[in-house]
Parts: structure tokens; sequence; C-alpha cells
């Protein structure tokens, strides 16, 4: 019986992945871009468009497009975030984000700036990135389950910013 039960719900799960992949490559098709880079992440707090502890993916395209995307079911809708409205990108661990605490992540992220205390020895991964939603200013803290592939997007957001930057002043 148990079996059964499990084996459901690692089937749900399966179809639930591949029906996340269908979605992204028919957006794809739509708008003549390719993703090129995917990661998912829990938005804790500081988007206004955005539930708290809701699963988003950030997406990197071929457009030069960076992008949060939610998927609902069989929709999707995404907000486009633009390499010139990105202020700061960047990866933390728990440790780092209490030892870094500002008055300016104190008022935008409110109790989130001090990160829930734990006394585990799993490490928690953050990416803070500040950018800009009609010229107002959005300080956002996202939860990462994959570390490496979280430094990974802050790494190719910088780069976005870095490009974008040198051609502007070209």
């Amino acid at each position: 019986m148990y079996i059964l039960l499990i084996l459901g719900v690692i089937l749900i799960a399966i179809i639930m992945n591949n029906n996340k992949q269908d979605i992204i490559e028919k957006a794809d098709e739509k708008e003549g871009a390719t993703t090129i880079f995917t990661v998912d992440a829990t938005h804790l707090g500081g988007n206004p468009n955005l539930k708290q502890n809701e699963i988003v993916f950030f997406q990197i395209r071929s457009n030069n497009v960076f992008r949060i995307q939610l998927i609902h079911g069989s929709e999707y809708e995404y907000q486009v975030i633009k390499p010139t409205d990105i202020i700061k990108c960047e990866f933390k661990t728990e440790q780092e984000i209490k030892k870094d605490v500002t008055v300016g992540r104190l008022i935008g992220l409110g109790v989130f700036a001090f990160a829930l205390k734990k006394k585990t020895k799993e490490i928690t991964n953050y990416m803070i990135l500040d950018y800009k939603i009609n010229s107002i200013l959005v300080n956002c803290l996202f939860e990462g389950r994959d570390g490496q592939e979280l430094s990974k997007l802050v790494y190719k957001i910088n780069g976005m910013m870095l490009t974008n930057e040198e051609a502007i002043t070209s």
C-alpha cells in the first residue's frame, strides 16, 4: 500500500517536471528566443508582484533578457527584467546575511533581513536582487534550493550587467 503511494507521488513529480519543461519550450517557440539557463528559488520577500514563499523560475534568455517566471498548472506568467534595470545581484549564505544587515535592507526586507536563526549544519543560500520596476527600486530576497546553481545564476546576471554596461559606454 505504502509502496503504491510512494510510486504515485514520484510519478506525479515526474509528470509535473515534464509539464514545466513543455511550458518553457512552448514559450521559447512563441518568443523566438531560447532559454540558456534556468534555476528555481523561493521568493521570501521584496517583490510586490510575487507571493511570499512562492517558487519562481529564473531564466536567462538568448536575447540577453533575464526573467522571473511563475508556472501555474499549464499556464505561465513572467516578469522581464532588463540588465539596465538591475542594480545589484549578490549570492550570500545565511551567516553572511546575518553579518551584513544594514538599515536599508532592514527597511526593504523587514524581518527577512535577519533570516531565521537555525542551529543546524545545513547551509542556506540566498540571492539578493535589487532592481527597478517602472523606476521604483525593489529589494528582493530569494532562497535557493541548489546553492551551486543559484551561485551560477548570480554570476550570469552580473555578467549580463557588465556586458550591457560595456555596450552602453562603447
